[in-house]
């Protein structure tokens, strides 16, 4: 296995002389904006990064796309100033304050230049598939701008406890001061000092780094780099488009929070109902419980609560009007089964796994990828939208989970196993804007 190399960067930040207040530019990354959240962001303030991270469609009397006018914007933000580049290269620490269902949390986050590698045998290790949709609009954004708007989050171990280091080496100065209107605060400090830089490089580098949320932006990084230097590689090894901007948080941080995504069927018919329901009769036992007229939220709240203390496999909203179901599975050798010769046991009983193997593919005869290009499935991020869309008839069934255990997520990457797309969802997500990793120099 390679080892992780980390770099400091002369990474970009917004010039607050020229934006005003910080939290009035930054976003969230692409993958979770709505078209609403778009519109928001667009009115907030001219210089959002959304504009960057994703552009409006300018339309078809436009001569340029959305990707070039995207480019064009940032080149002209940098040649006005309005995102100035640091003096020195520098690693950047973020405490990100945010609320949480138990009351106030804190994360640390570590932002630096990794090294890109094959995701096959390297140190950075995936745990989920990726889909070409995705990938295909970052790297058209990507050769636009020829930068990284938004970093990518890798978990890390600890072992030389690095993070009192890092809270020492800010000691004394003022940090860059960013508020959502979501409650987040964002509280940056460049770090210059080259032996602390050193210390974290060697602490991490014979460390695995395990991919939490960007697999797409992370292939699509190789493919880029690969279009860059084809033909050069190895005569220009410190070319900037080589790494990415990634952030890194530990383990065992007390602000790290993994939650599932839920699933939500809709659009089917009678005859597929009827064999979806026998599907789940045939592979679990259900455990009903009435909860007729009661809101969405409680019905969420009862049912997240009942993954944590029962030990569930699924909640489910809509199998019978007006009632919640436990499902658990009957026998283990459905776990055995799914695992077969070539997989472990601890990823065969994922609760996305069973649910793609053992009730969406014999009961439907597709995967999720084609059930979400057919209407079928709809990923939900909170339960209470999960369970009010059943309830509103904008779904029929809500198929809800517990997260995926951190241990088993290391277990399953180490062995080269991988997730379908949407099996974790590391809440909340990284801002974009608060710093951006240009591609056009050398590290």
């Amino acid at each position: 296995m390679t080892m992780a190399e980390i770099r400091a960067f002369r990474g970009l930040r917004y010039s607050q002389a020229l934006v005003g207040d910080l939290g009035d530019v930054i976003s969230q990354p692409f993958d979770v904006i709505s078209p609403e959240e778009q519109d928001r962001l667009y009115a907030l303030s001219e210089h959002n990064v959304v504009r960057l991270e994703l552009s409006r469609d300018p339309g078809d009397d436009s001569p340029k796309d959305r990707y070039a006018l995207a480019g064009d914007l940032y080149r002209r933000w940098r040649r006005e100033g309005v995102l100035a580049q640091e003096q020195a290269a520098a690693i950047y620490l973020t405490r990100h304050e945010f609320p949480d269902r138990t009351g106030p949390a804190v994360r640390q986050e570590l932002t630096v230049a990794l090294r890109l590698e094959p995701l096959d045998d390297g140190s950075i290790k995936p745990h989920e598939y990726t889909r070409p949709g995705p990938k295909e609009d970052r790297l058209k954004l990507m050769v636009a701008t020829q930068a990284n708007v938004s970093p990518v989050m890798l978990l890390y171990e600890d072992p030389w406890s690095i993070g009192p280091v890092l809270e020492e080496a800010i000691q004394g100065f003022q940090p860059i001061e960013a508020r959502t209107a979501t409650g987040e605060r964002f509280s940056t400090w460049p770090i210059i000092n080259p032996m602390v830089i050193n210390l974290v490089r060697e602490a991490l580098a014979p460390e695995p780094l395990y991919i939490a949320d960007g697999h797409h932006r992370i292939e699509t990084a190789l493919a880029y780099r690969d279009q860059v230097l084809a033909g050069k590689g190895e005569q220009q090894p410190d070319r900037a488009c080589g790494f990415i901007m990634a952030t890194l948080v530990e383990f065992n941080d007390p602000g790290l929070r993994n939650l599932p995504y839920h699933r939500v069927l809709t659009g089917l018919g009678a005859e597929a109902m009827t064999r979806l329901r026998q599907r789940i009769e045939t592979v679990c036992v259900e455990e009903r419980h009435d909860m007729a007229g009661a809101p969405p939220r409680e019905i969420a709240n009862a049912a997240l609560d009942s993954l944590d203390e029962t030990g569930a496999l699924f909640q489910v909203w809509g199998l019978e009007p007006g009632v919640r179901s436990t499902l658990r599975l009957r026998s283990p050798e459905t776990v055995e089964a799914i695992a077969g010769d070539t997989h472990s046991t601890a990823w065969a009983g994922l609760a996305s796994i069973i649910f793609r193997e053992a009730v969406l593919k014999p009961a439907l005869g597709v995967d999720e990828a084609e059930a979400e290009e057919r209407g079928w499935l709809i990923f939900a991020q909170d339960a209470e939208e999960a369970v009010q869309r059943v309830s509103e008839g904008r779904g029929q069934l809500a198929f809800m989970s517990k997260s995926v255990p951190l241990d088993t997520l290391r277990f399953v990457s180490d062995r080269g196993e991988r997730l379908p797309p949407k099996s974790t969802y590391f809440h909340p997500k990284l801002a974009t804007g608060l710093v951006i990793n240009p591609l056009d120099g050398v590290v």
